[in-house]
């Protein structure tokens, strides 16, 4: 090997030495993301089954609620009964002592046909017209209506007794639901935080990624520029130096780029158009099957797998291939908004800067 070649073989060596913290913080930043959205997993699949536990209280708080509202009916429905049945033997009882009055006074201006013994005249015209009286409908109605109402009393305590176990069930059920609903509350906002911490740490895991690409483009100029040259050339430690991120810059739109405005257009405001296309330009030249071997980066805004598995749902597009382009400009737009809420530069998650 001869001196020059053995000159650029030391200075890769120093240039890969140079490499290895940065691979090592991109790996340390890995594990943290993996950590993250295991977090996540961890709060979603809880939410999950409160949600469950919630939904079965539900019902069952509305099925004894209905089953209540039904005995409330048949209550109001026996007290109607009830008063029905003591208004006709109020009648029953006017009728029958109107009658027996007429038939004593009928006996008394008429007392032929007599035919049964008493110990006096006056007794004996009365008992013949008042038994047959007696004997007739109208004292079967009565005796029939008193049993009624005793049984519809009897009836209306036994539902009063069923009505209030049925509130107390219906309290129970109604108290159980207010205690999972709570749950429920504590368990989504936990969701929230996991879903925060894990989009941070996908960024701070693409920025280290993004920071390898730019040093080993670096590091390969570098080599090439040392091979083609024939005199000695300082090396510089890259590992002191830090790349700047990329700028999106003023240069004019690519067509590849461009024939996506009008999709940027319906999904961003207007004033954030224009710096969503040139960081399309910059991550994927407007190549909506773009994708990063490296790090997994894909569509037209190279979103990484992570965060895409987080921010689709959210956005609409569960299910949705990242590399379709309505999608994962839709998806962009979401993430956008919601590190704005958070009183954050939108374009964060982008190495690529306005």
């Amino acid at each position: 090997m001869g001196p020059r070649r053995a000159g650029v073989a030391l200075f890769v060596l120093i240039l890969v030495a140079a490499l290895l913290p940065v691979v090592s913080r991109a790996q340390t930043a890995e594990e943290e993301r993996d950590r993250a959205y295991t977090l996540l997993s961890e709060a979603v699949a809880n939410r999950d089954q409160v949600e469950e536990q919630l939904t079965v209280a539900m019902e069952d708080y509305l099925r004894v609620a209905n089953e209540l509202a039904i005995k409330a009916a048949a209550a109001d429905r026996l007290a109607g009964r009830v008063d029905s049945t003591k208004a006709a033997l109020s009648l029953s009882d006017q009728l029958a002592a109107e009658q027996a009055v007429a038939a004593y006074m009928e006996a008394l201006v008429n007392p032929t046909g007599i035919v049964l013994r008493s110990g006096s005249l006056e007794q004996a015209m009365v008992l013949r017209p008042t038994l047959e009286f007696l004997t007739g409908n109208t004292v079967s109605q009565t005796i029939d209506l008193a049993i009624t109402e005793r049984n519809l009393v009897d009836l209306q305590a036994r539902l009063a007794l069923e009505m209030a176990a049925v509130e107390e069930l219906k309290n129970s059920a109604e108290s159980a639901a207010d205690n999972l609903a709570a749950l429920f509350g504590a368990a989504d906002a936990e969701v929230g935080r996991a879903i925060q911490v894990a989009l941070a740490a996908d960024i701070a895991y693409r920025a280290e990624l993004d920071r390898i690409e730019a040093a080993q483009a670096e590091a390969a100029e570098q080599a090439r520029q040392q091979e083609r040259s024939s005199t000695t050339t300082t090396v510089t430690n890259s590992s002191t130096t830090s790349t700047p991120p990329p700028s999106i810059g003023t240069t004019p739109l690519k067509p590849a780029v461009e024939q996506w405005r009008s999709l940027i257009a319906a999904y961003f405001p207007a004033d954030m158009v224009e710096p969503a296309l040139r960081i399309i330009q910059c991550e994927s030249l407007g190549d909506p099957d773009a994708y990063n071997p490296y790090s997994g980066a894909s569509g037209l805004f190279q979103l990484l797998p992570g965060t895409w598995a987080v921010i689709a749902p959210k956005a609409g597009f569960s299910g949705v291939s990242v590399f379709d382009p309505e999608a994962n400009t839709g998806a962009a737009a979401w993430l956008t908004a919601y590190y704005e809420s958070l009183g954050r530069d939108p374009w964060t998650p982008w190495y690529c800067t306005p």
